[in-house]
């Protein structure tokens, strides 16, 4: 009896192990590109999404200047990561400034049109210098982004090794990190 309690048990084992093997490897790996304005919005939330799923499997988060400048989004995923366990999860950043319009850009379009609902890091509600990182309110991270300074070089690496076929990119971003390297 106490033979076929052991080989039961140990082919339970066996069928679990191979059954979370196959599972890994049907989850879709992903590089999330976002900008991503925190604490807990709606950039913040997409990400967390897509973290918690069991069908994916997060290889790294890209993240560029959008609703705010690239070093206060890049503090507040970091901060979000170590809040909920994953600082497995690199974080590489983008462009640091829009590829396509300066301030002075901006705030002349808004003075012959009028004021736009949403000028990203360039709104004057909540401006301040691109290099400062403000105090936030889920507190200071304590972990650091990844060395490199082009989120294209880091997804690059991430679909070479796995496969080109076998990586996803989601990009929610305005299109700078691709872009940045």
């Amino acid at each position: 009896m106490k033979f076929r309690r052991k080989v039961l048990l140990t082919a339970t084992v066996a069928l679990a192990t191979c059954l979370s093997f196959a599972a890994d490897a049907s989850k879709r790996k992903i590089i999330i590109d976002q900008d991503a304005a925190g604490p807990a919005g709606t950039d913040q939330q997409s990400m967390l999404v897509l973290i918690q799923s069991p069908k994916t499997d997060v290889l790294g988060i890209t993240v560029v200047t959008g609703d705010q400048w690239l070093k206060a989004e890049v503090a507040h995923t970091l901060r979000m990561l170590e809040l909920i366990g994953r600082t497995d999860i690199p974080v590489v950043p983008g462009a640091a400034f829009p590829l396509v319009r300066r301030r002075e850009e901006a705030k002349a379009w808004q003075e012959r049109y009028g004021k736009a609902a949403f000028a990203g890091a360039w709104d004057d509600r909540w401006w301040h210098e691109p290099f400062v990182v403000p105090r936030l309110e889920e507190g200071q991270p304590t972990s650091k982004p990844a060395a490199e300074d082009a989120a294209g070089s880091h997804a690059v690496q991430f679909e070479w090794y796995y496969g080109w076929d076998n990586v996803r990119s989601r990009e929610s971003g305005p299109l700078f990190g691709a872009d940045s390297g």
